[in-house]
């Protein structure tokens, strides 16, 4: 499973958590050394996490 999303939608979530250890200054860095899986189902951070569950459950037959 890969979870894709925009880093515009990422840093607000980052910028709420409290105690992280990865500061959100690291997010463009992250977001550029990046390399996106080929073979791995591909899910979008930003549907609902019912949404996510649902695909998930299909891929793995559950």
């Amino acid at each position: 499973m890969y979870l894709k999303g925009d880093p515009s939608l990422i840093r607000p979530r980052m910028e709420t958590r409290e105690g992280h250890y990865m500061p959100v200054s690291l997010l463009d860095s992250q977001f550029a050394a990046l390399e996106e899986p080929e073979n791995a189902l591909t899910l979008d951070v930003s549907a609902p996490p019912w949404v996510l569950v649902r695909d998930i459950r299909r891929a793995l037959g559950v």
